[in-house]
């Protein structure tokens, strides 16, 4: 019986760890760029994912697709090389909103929800983000 229940433990600990790393499995820091980007005044962002997911909000607060008002995306989705989730398939040169805006909206206004939160201090300004290498 003991036993039993030590198996049970050791798959569930298993289980979960893959669960847990098919979320994390992004790399810690992604850069946000676009070829949509044609004429850029600013270098790419480097963006910690891993950092954001720590410290931020549920994945659905950036991740979504969006049918009608209502966001139908699971989070089961957010597989890496997925289809679908990556930014620029639907906020692309065809998509709903331009990219460059879709990306200052929501870094900005997540920022300064942040900050108006007394949370630690999140980049507002241009160079803070866009930085030289």
């Amino acid at each position: 019986m003991q036993a039993r229940s030590f198996l049970t433990l050791v798959m569930a600990v298993l289980f979960g760890g893959w669960v847990t790393s098919a979320l994390w499995a992004q790399p810690d820091t992604m850069m946000l760029k676009s070829p949509f980007f044609q004429a850029r005044e600013r270098p790419p962002v480097p963006f910690p994912h891993s950092r954001h997911m720590e410290g931020g909000g549920p994945c659905m607060d950036c991740h979504h697709r969006y049918e009608g008002k209502k966001n139908i995306l699971e989070e089961g989705d957010l597989e890496p090389g997925k289809p679908g989730i990556r930014c620029q398939e639907c906020h692309g040169s065809k998509g709903q909103a331009p990219l460059r805006e879709v990306f200052h909206r929501q870094c900005m206004g997540c920022h300064k929800k942040s900050q108006k939160e007394g949370k630690r201090a999140a980049p507002l300004y241009c160079g803070e983000c866009h930085r030289k290498r």
